[in-house]
């Protein structure tokens, strides 16, 4: 027994000396993009042009519309006679197809309520999903992806959409009291009018209203399923349009309650979609139950260097500002998904032992298509171990970004890359060794899905990439006007003189309202502004921007900037050892920032989770038995509040337990450390226990924390010393007990020790 409770004590002190340091996080969400389309085949994996087809769907382009947990997203969109836009960068007419289908997907109340039995759920109460209804399977409905959006088929026509307004997960309920009201929302709202929860059987009197107006009222009792059908929806007869399934009816201690599950809501409002309709570039060549295909019909697409041409909603084309024709389309923020096997949909498979994301299959993460710049990578190193266990281990998974040489557009356009007429034109501190290792150029790297510029070439020390004008860019502005650059710079035009010779511009540079420079400058000059101080660094150039054109217009003369420059004051400096969410700096050198997670947070892929790793980047995973999951850029999730609360007492026979007669301990102290990964913050607290020898730590939120007691004098542990708690982001209650026995006699412990 003494053998025991002195290794709960010595493994206590181990563990006790394990903790963290923290830095904040920064981020925020990048646009995503598909996989780009090249003329030629290169070193990064491109879609090549020269092929003669390229297409987009959603294993190379996370903006399509997918459901994780069924793997149903249809949505394509495809170049015909893609070799053609090689030398003219034009898509003829009827080259370019959007099209999508849709697929059957179990309702919740079928799936999880009845275990996939449609004949059960329809018994109690379940109408208008058999087969030939909402889709073309019993208990199932079409889900179709329309514009980047998920819609419901009504009655299993893809050419009629509506909105799926709600839709209640496996683990959801909701809990209403008698009168209250439930915002489904889309003006929707469930109100509970009577409960009786004393009957045989228990009911329930709902009424459901939209816009305010009562659509119905309905008495349901524990195990039915609420169905209201409209009888005419869309020109569509006898349309489900609301399901939700009477989990229990209780009574609560001041009122009584009905739990809901499985609820399932559409839109009253149905969009169709019929040949020949118009959707921005698009002419509808087909539209009936099974598809909705659309093509260029009326005009060719032109891919303009530099370019951004919408073709849908907010599907994009982004085209490099360069001689060679690249491009990719834009509009989503997910990755490629992660499946136990590669699966329907070309998931990256888990089995293979290593899956990794890289701009090429997550487009949250940052791509620079003029230079095709971009090192973020998200790896899972022995993959095949989340297969069973949903977990990934300690240091398995790998975020690293490394940093590549870019030329200044002042550098490359009006100077055509030579870097020495730059300086003399008055282009300062960005010589080899400076601000990268070349003559003209700065680096530039990826950090949490946004572009920042290295400081004095120092890897670690980041700042954000304020503005960089493209080849095509301009700036015009007449005298007194103010240019708002962003981050606080401003430019103004104090006066210009565009008839003399030379023409000259005096204008003043200013950084959150203070006055930085004033300056006098010439057609054909580079304005280059340095600060001597910045981050510990010396001579750090800031702001960079070349006078065009000065010339005398109808009511005022005007000035043109052009290839302007800026990077942030505010100064990311990033160590070996700082903390980001679940990751730790592991290593930095010359070119490459690399983070690792550790056991502090473990990295639980649960079931329909949704798990934020750092900043806006986190996994989703899907509600299913297989292990599926897709990293994200997004917004991050509201951090729960939890607690940790148990008893300090009295263990007189030393058996870790609290007996019956065994006594909580008055006024001892709880200790708890560890690191809240919402904020990023250290926490470090202590309490006394009250007469009962009952702690409570409240408002905990997400993260590692150790819990530890202060030994009294003349007492030893009969439980562990410091208890390990992991908190998830969700309302969590964990209760641990500190048991102390009376420090045995000097007879006793020899006895122990001698058996």
């Amino acid at each position: 027994m003494i053998q025991r409770i002195m290794k709960l004590m010595i493994a206590g002190l181990v563990v006790l000396g394990l903790f963290l340091a923290s830095v904040p996080a920064q981020a925020a969400i990048q646009e995503g993009r598909g996989q780009t389309a090249n003329e030629t085949d290169g070193v990064q994996d491109y879609l090549v042009l020269s092929s003669g087809t390229v297409s987009w769907n959603r294993s190379n382009f996370d903006g399509f519309f997918y459901d994780i947990n069924d793997e149903h997203g249809s949505e394509k969109l495809t170049i015909l006679n893609s070799a053609s836009l090689i030398g003219n960068r034009t898509i003829d007419v009827d080259n370019l197809i959007y099209s999508t289908s849709g697929d059957n997907k179990m309702l919740n109340v079928v799936k999880y309520g009845f275990n996939g039995n449609y004949n059960a759920a329809a018994q109690a109460g379940l109408a208008g999903f058999q087969a030939g209804g909402m889709s073309s399977e019993d208990g199932k409905y079409k889900v179709v992806g329309w514009q980047i959006e998920r819609y419901v088929a009504v009655k299993n026509k893809t050419n009629k959409l509506s909105n799926l307004v709600f839709e209640q997960g496996r683990n959801n309920n909701k809990t209403l009291t008698i009168g209250e009201t439930w915002n489904l929302g889309q003006g929707w709202e469930l109100t509970v009018n009577a409960i009786d929860a004393r009957s045989a059987p228990r009911q329930v009197w709902f009424t459901l209203k939209n816009d305010g107006v009562v659509i119905d009222e309905q008495l349901a009792r524990p195990g039915d399923v609420y169905t209201k059908v409209m009888s005419n929806l869309g020109e569509e007869s006898n349309v489900p349009l609301f399901v939700t399934y009477i989990d229990a009816i209780f009574s609560g201690p001041t009122s009584d309650m009905v739990s809901l599950k499985y609820t399932w809501l559409i839109d009253t409002n149905v969009k169709e979609v019929k040949k020949g309709d118009e959707y921005a570039i698009f002419n509808t060549t087909k539209a009936d139950e099974s598809i909705i295909e659309m093509r260029n019909s009326r005009f060719p697409v032109t891919l303009t260097r530099g370019g951004t041409i919408n073709l849908i909603s907010t599907l994009n084309f982004k085209v490099a500002d360069t001689e060679t024709l690249r491009f990719y389309l834009s509009g989503g923020t997910n990755g490629r998904i992660a499946n136990e096997t590669t699966g329907q949909k070309d998931n990256l498979n888990l089995s293979g032992g290593i899956v990794s994301w890289q701009p090429q299959n997550f487009g949250g993460l940052f791509y620079d298509l003029n230079d095709e710049f971009g090192n973020e990578k998200l790896t899972i190193i022995d993959s095949a171990s989340l297969i069973g266990t949903r977990t990934i281990l300690q240091g398995k998974l790998k975020y690293s970004t490394s940093s590549d040489n870019k030329m200044m557009n002042v550098v490359r356009y009006p100077f055509n890359g030579n870097y020495s007429a730059a300086e003399q034109a008055g282009l300062g501190e960005f010589h080899a060794g400076n601000m990268s290792s070349e003559d003209g150029k700065y680096r530039i790297i990826g950090w949490q899905g946004e572009r920042y510029v290295v400081v004095k070439n120092k890897t670690g020390k980041l700042s954000g990439l304020v503005i960089e004008q493209g080849s095509g860019d301009k700036k015009t502005l007449t005298t007194g006007e103010t240019w708002d650059i962003g981050q606080g710079w401003e430019l103004t035009v104090n006066s210009i003189d565009a008839r003399g010779i030379p023409r000259q511009v005096w204008f003043t540079l200013k950084k959150d309202g203070g006055i930085m420079h004033e300056k006098m400058m010439k057609e054909g000059q580079i304005y280059t502004y340095v600060n001597s101080n910045l981050a510990g660094e010396s001579n750090v150039p800031l702001f960079v921007t070349y006078v065009g054109a000065i010339f005398s217009g109808p009511t005022s003369d005007m000035v043109q900037f052009k290839y302007t420059w800026a990077i942030d004051t505010n100064v990311t400096d990033i160590r070996v050892g700082d903390w980001f969410g679940v990751f730790k700096v592991t290593d930095i050198d010359s070119s490459t920032i690399e983070l690792r997670n550790t056991d502090y947070y473990p990295i639980s892929l649960n079931k329909g989770s949704t798990l934020n790793l750092m900043g806006n980047m986190g996994f989703k995973v899907a509600d299913s038995d297989t292990l599926r999951f897709y990293p994200y850029m997004g917004e991050v999730p509201v951090c729960q509040y939890s607690m940790i609360n148990g008893h300090v007492f009295e263990d007189n026979n030393y058996n870790g337990l609290q007996d019956a007669g065994e006594p909580g301990m008055f006024n001892q102290v709880v200790k708890l450390k560890g690191r809240d990964v919402c904020s990023n913050v250290n926490i470090s607290m202590k309490i006394r226990t009250d007469v009962a020898g009952y702690y409570e730590f409240s408002n905990i939120r997400a993260g590692a924390y150790f819990l530890s007691e202060e030994i009294p004098a003349g007492w030893i542990p009969t439980t562990p010393v410091i208890y390990k708690v992991i908190l998830p982001n969700s309302v969590t209650s964990i209760t641990k007990y500190f048991g102390n026995g009376p420090y045995p006699a000097e007879k006793d412990i020899v006895k122990e020790m001698s058996e």
